[in-house]
């Protein structure tokens, strides 16, 4: 990757650098905001370039070093308490977590509350990519705001096959300068109903698309530096003991999350959620309680 390809390095920023003694993203990479800061480049478009070429380069890091850039991330909060406590205080900018569960179970549910408050928290835009027609629902999404302006940071785009789907990636990282987070309902879906991969001799080439897919996902998180949520749809399998779901996709797909948050009907208005295969978090089930209102999350029902 060349300097000029990086989100954020134009000609201005370019020729700054190179005065800097900066002529390539893995040199880029190893430089400090105080050091482009002295070139006349604001601190906060110096720290931004800095960690999209440390995205892009080659780098050898040490223990304390990994720690520092993770403490650097920003976490975007869930609009549930009990989640934002287990997972260090929301989703964390960068992830792709895939939020899956039967038919039912508040998958959707989640993405909303996570739309809204990330809007209100951050006041950026987030985008809701729709696979699944009339998915998105405003007044849902109205009934959990806050603010009466909310509605206005939160943004659709419809995708409803999976070459719509693929390209929704692009024009999402194309369209927006800035914004919070990036909701994709549902991952799954379009992979399910299309005729490409009806029979099993089909699976190669369904894995072959569906990782293509995810490597996008990937650099759109990454390009962006949001947190991007995918739902996935569940199946039976009746040869596990009890009767398992497993998420669409098989181990491509649990290979290339961040973590799952595993969603299930309970009681009444209640749904069970569990906090799987995250890096840093042992397996955590709490429940949901879903009103009129909004989410309200809770360790005990």
């Amino acid at each position: 990757m060349e300097l000029g390809d990086l989100k954020g390095v134009g000609g201005v920023t370019e020729e700054r650098l190179e005065s800097a003694g900066i002529s390539s993203v893995d040199e880029l990479a190893q430089t400090t905001v105080e050091h482009l800061s002295d070139e006349g480049m604001s601190d906060n478009k110096a720290d931004k370039i800095i960690r999209r070429a440390k995205q892009n380069a080659v780098i050898v890091q040490s223990g304390d070093e990994v720690i520092a850039e993770y403490e650097s991330k920003d976490n975007i909060t869930t609009g549930m308490d009990v989640l934002d406590d287990v997972i260090g205080g929301g989703w964390q900018q960068g992830n792709v977590v895939a939020i899956s569960g039967e038919s039912g179970a508040g998958k959707t549910q989640v993405t909303f509350q996570a739309l809204v408050a990330a809007a209100e928290a951050t006041g950026k835009p987030v985008v809701y990519i729709e696979t699944e027609r009339n998915r998105y629902s405003a007044h849902r999404l109205q009934s959990m705001a806050n603010n009466a302006d909310t509605q206005n940071l939160i943004h659709r785009v419809k995708a409803y096959d999976l070459e719509q789907q693929e390209m929704a990636y692009g024009k999402v990282s194309e369209h927006f300068e800035d914004c919070a987070l990036v909701v994709i309902d549902s991952f799954t879906a379009r992979f399910r109903l299309s005729d490409e991969f009806e029979n099993r001799g089909d699976l190669q080439s369904r894995s072959k698309i569906m990782g293509r897919h995810l490597q996008k996902i990937e650099q759109m998180a990454e390009y962006l530096e949001v947190p991007v949520l995918m739902t996935a749809q569940v199946y039976g399998n009746p040869s596990a003991y009890g009767g398992a779901n497993n998420t669409y996709g098989g181990s491509l797909f649990h290979h290339s999350v961040n973590y799952f948050l595993k969603m299930s009907n309970a009681q009444g208005s209640f749904s069970k959620a569990n906090i799987a295969n995250h890096p840093e978090v042992g397996d955590f089930e709490f429940h949901v309680n879903i009103t009129d209102s909004g989410l309200e999350s809770m360790q005990d029902v």
